[in-house]
This record gives C-alpha cells, sequence and structure tokens, in this order.
C-alpha cells in the first residue's frame, strides 16, 4: 500500500508532457509501465539487469552505478522510490563493491 502512495505522489507531481524522466533503482519499480503507458520517456538505472530493457517502449536501461554515470541529456524528474535506503547495502544480489556503510547519505 504504501508503495501505492508514493507512486501517486510522483505521477501528482510530474510536469506536463514530454518529458524524460530519471528513476534510480528501476529494476523493480512498476513506474517504469506506468509512466511509459502514459507516454512519459523513463530513463532507468540500477546496480541489476533489468528484464524490460530493450523490450518496453520509451524505456531506456542503464545497468551500473548511477553516482559513476553521467548524462548528456537533462531531465525534468528525477526519482527513486524506496532506493536510497538500500544504496550502498550489498543485498538483492548487490556484488560487494558496491557496499558503502555510507552510501545512502552520499546518494
Amino acid at each position: 500500500m504504501a508503495e501505492n502512495i508514493e507512486y501517486l505522489w510522483v505521477e501528482k507531481n510530474l510536469p506536463g508532457k514530454p518529458c524524460r524522466l530519471f528513476n534510480f533503482g528501476s529494476r523493480d519499480d512498476r513506474t517504469v509501465e506506468l509512466f511509459t503507458e502514459k507516454g512519459y520517456t523513463v530513463v532507468g538505472v540500477d546496480l541489476l539487469p533489468d528484464p524490460r530493457a530493450g523490450k518496453t517502449r520509451n524505456y531506456e536501461f542503464h545497468k551500473g552505478d548511477f553516482l559513476e554515470m553521467s548524462f548528456k541529456e537533462r531531465f525534468e524528474c528525477v526519482y527513486g522510490i524506496s532506493s536510497v535506503e538500500h544504496v550502498g547495502l550489498q543485498c538483492y544480489g548487490v556484488e560487494a563493491k558496491f557496499a558503502d556503510p555510507d552510501g545512502d547519505i552520499k546518494t
């Protein structure tokens, strides 16, 4: 239920279309489908592969550490639902090289 509230909050605060949304921790985030189906372009980043990559219209996926990435284009919205608190933790199959006890603070 909490996720639904978060999704609704993000959706309510989105700028008008067309716009590009940046979603960190996107692998298990259902907003990818929600927002791409509504005509938004979503750029997702996660440390783990996303099975939707290359299969979902208006979805561009990048595997890796978003703290080490740079993008030429700007984003009208940046969000990460239930993601910040997991940054730096070695869980969900994330490699040890990404472990950092201060990861959430750095994010």
